[in-house]
């Protein structure tokens, strides 16, 4: 597979619209990695890339607006690229603090740290604030989160790897 695309060729594999694409381009949801280098040149996008799109319009499809779907994926992308490639799932929780305001966060998590976060509404790493904590309970009786969203992000790489291996 090749390991640099165009605008067209990712609005031709997943089914974007050419003009949202473009919209997103300009309004910063998304950014190439292999920016233009001047006029008449084309933008690219590596494969790391195009699961950062695929990841920020399933976000939209489900709700979310486009600053935190935005913001979601450049938190994604602050993760190493060598340990991107082995993110599974994407945890999206939304919680409320101690004064009632809304915070919501993303974790890049392996399948085992998936299910303790559903289980518990927890990832592992805000299990291990909790015990710290005073509160040492906290962990199985957190009550804080409204929503919780996990996305299969290894499913949607797969999708996504299969869709740009047809054009």
């Amino acid at each position: 597979m090749k390991s640099e695309f165009t605008a067209m060729e990712i609005y031709e594999a997943l089914g974007i619209p050419r003009e949202r694409l473009r919209a997103w381009m300009k309004l910063g949801f998304i950014k190439p990695s292999l920016p233009a280098a001047g006029q008449g040149v084309t933008a690219k996008f590596t494969l790391l890339d195009v699961h950062g799109i695929a990841l920020f319009s399933h976000l939209i499809s489900y709700g979310f607006s486009r600053s935190t779907a935005g913001a979601f994926v450049k938190q994604l992308f602050k993760v190493e690229k060598e340990k991107r490639q082995e993110v599974e799932y994407i945890y999206v929780r939304e919680s409320v603090s101690d004064k009632g305001k809304v915070r919501k966060g993303i974790f890049a998590l392996d399948a085992k740290e998936a299910m303790f976060a559903l289980a518990t509404g927890l990832t592992p790493s805000m299990e291990m604030e909790a015990k710290k904590s005073a509160h040492k309970d906290y962990a199985l009786a957190d009550k804080e989160w409204l929503n919780i969203h996990v996305v299969n992000f290894g499913a949607l790489r797969k999708r996504v790897n299969q869709l740009l291996e047809k054009i």
